[in-house]
């Protein structure tokens, strides 16, 4: 089994929304977006371009269910290239032993609370996944990177939770795009203006409305979420002055857009040798000097998008990797000749290398 990214896990309670924007119009995330939508979704993603090249994809349960669940009897895993695999519970009436059945969040509804968003420039590459089951172990929504996972409930969703579900994850994934972790004066100038500067108190350990992440996240839906996103005029964290009641918030969180904090573009490429190859060959991965100490995540794929093995996780120490790969999967089974993608993740640079193994 491969090695799970970091995950923001969250499931706000439906009352925690914020101010009500009566007769606003929703608003678009750039303008204008190109957008692909159908009435009845199915199979089919959802795409809209934010400029400057960057996407974002919807996708609704039904395509999650044939491109990326493996099932094995009553049981069945998400297999998501650059994700990894994690164990799904099966509702009970498919012989899982999760609830009766499941209700996936709308993709068409996630979409539309998407368009809502007032945030242009703050919005970068973004996956959101309808799941048809939850995920064992983490059954609430949640965001990992650029990538949002909406769960399913046991009973239907109404719009408006949708909406703020969606809005609220969208949040976490601007933190972990524009405010990360390791920029400490950014998170530290939020803290002082927010008055969360308590460590004692607010702290990714803290109950779940205490965490700065969580805090942050709901900041987000309220100022920049559409009207039913905030459809209860509530944040989760009711001991704290509503977000429009604090001053600068709003511009900080607008300034995280302008350029200064968003990720350096690094210089990256890679090649293996032999081409083609059996049964071993090295790959060797170059980057520029902004690269070093970066995260540096390189698994391979098989030309079916099934996820065969984790070569590396870890940081990048030099300018010029290399490691062997000896055409063997997680569990050290030969693998079949055929063309391999070598997906490199290098901290929010993406790089797919073709590898083809011989008989």
């Amino acid at each position: 089994m491969s090695h799970l990214p970091p995950l923001t896990s969250s499931q706000p309670a439906r009352r925690r929304t914020s101010r009500r924007l009566a007769g606003v119009a929703l608003l678009l995330l750039a303008s204008p977006p190109v957008l692909a939508r159908a009435d009845a979704v199915g199979d089919v993603a959802l795409s809209m371009a934010l400029g400057g090249g960057r996407m974002a994809q919807v996708y609704p349960a039904e395509y999650v269910l044939h491109h990326w669940v493996v099932r094995d009897g009553a049981r069945a895993w998400l297999d998501l290239p650059g994700y990894g695999r994690v164990e799904l519970l099966l509702p009970a009436s498919e012989g899982g032993d999760g609830a009766e059945a499941y209700h996936p969040h709308d993709a068409g509804v996630a979409f539309d609370a998407l368009l809502a968003v007032d945030a242009p420039g703050l919005l970068g590459e973004l996956s959101i996944y309808c799941l048809p089951y939850p995920r064992a172990g983490l059954t609430g929504s949640s965001a990992a990177g650029d990538r949002i996972f909406l769960s399913p409930g046991v009973t239907r969703y109404p719009a408006e939770v949708t909406h703020m579900v969606t809005t609220h994850e969208l949040g976490h994934v601007v933190h972990n795009q524009l405010l990360p972790d390791e920029d400490a004066r950014g998170w530290r100038e939020y803290r002082e203006l927010r008055g969360i500067t308590d460590t004692a108190v607010y702290s990714e350990t803290a109950q779940h409305c205490d965490r700065p992440h969580e805090i942050f996240a709901e900041d987000f839906r309220y100022l920049f979420g559409g009207t039913l996103a905030n459809y209860s005029n509530s944040i989760e964290n009711a001991a704290l002055p509503l977000p429009d009641a604090v001053d600068g918030l709003r511009a900080f969180m607008l300034a995280l857009g302008d350029g200064k904090n968003r990720p350096v573009a690094l210089a990256l490429a890679a090649r293996n040798f032999p081409n083609p190859f059996n049964p071993e060959t090295r790959l060797a991965l170059e980057a520029d000097a902004e690269a070093v100490g970066r995260p540096l995540a390189i698994d391979v794929y098989d030309a079916a998008g099934r996820h065969v093995r984790r070569l590396f996780s870890g940081r990048l120490e030099t300018l010029r990797f290399e490691l062997q790969w000896d055409g063997r999967d997680d569990r050290g089974a030969t693998l079949p000749s055929g063309a391999y993608f070598a997906r490199i993740r290098l901290g929010d640079a993406r790089l797919s290398h073709k590898m083809l193994l011989i008989g």
